[in-house]
C-alpha cells in the first residue's frame, strides 16, 4: 500500500516535469544560488583569528547583522577551508562544475542530487551525500 503510494508520487512528478531519471543528476526548481546557500555553514568562533579571506577582504563580524555582499566567513560540509561567504558563493555559482577553490573537491548541490533505480519494481532512491571527487 505504501509503495503504491510513493510509486504514484513519483509517477506524477515526473508527469509534472518536476523529476527525471536517467544517468543526468535531476534538476529540482530551486536554482543554483538557493542550493549553495542552503550547503555553506557560518564559522562563528575564532573569526578574529582566520587568515584573510582569498581574495583580500577581512572577514565580516559574524555578531553584525549580515549583509548579502558581506565576507562573513562560512565553509562547506566535509571540507576545512573558510571562505567569505560573498566570494564563495560567486565562486561556485560562476563554475560549472562547482568544487572548492582549494581542494578541489567536488560540490554536490541538492539540486544536483541524482536518483537511482533500485529493482524492477519501479523503486527508486536519492543517493545521499555532498561531496564527490571531480571525475
Amino acid at each position: 500500500m505504501r509503495e503504491d503510494y510513493y510509486n504514484n508520487h513519483i509517477t506524477s512528478l515526473q508527469q509534472q516535469g518536476l523529476l527525471s531519471f536517467g544517468t543526468e543528476p535531476v534538476s529540482m526548481p530551486t536554482g543554483k544560488e538557493h542550493a549553495i546557500g542552503q550547503i555553506l555553514v557560518p564559522v562563528t568562533s575564532g573569526v578574529d583569528e582566520l587568515e584573510l579571506c582569498f581574495c583580500g577582504a577581512p572577514y565580516a563580524d559574524p555578531t553584525s547583522k549580515i549583509e548579502k555582499d558581506s565576507h562573513e566567513a562560512v565553509k562547506m560540509p566535509e571540507c576545512p577551508h573558510i571562505f567569505g561567504k560573498y566570494c564563495i558563493v560567486q565562486w561556485l555559482n560562476e563554475n560549472r562544475i562547482p568544487t572548492c577553490p582549494m581542494c578541489r573537491k567536488r560540490v554536490i548541490l541538492v539540486m544536483d542530487v541524482p536518483v537511482e533505480r533500485m529493482d524492477d519494481r519501479g523503486l527508486y532512491r536519492v543517493i545521499d551525500y555532498h561531496y564527490s571527487q571531480p571525475d
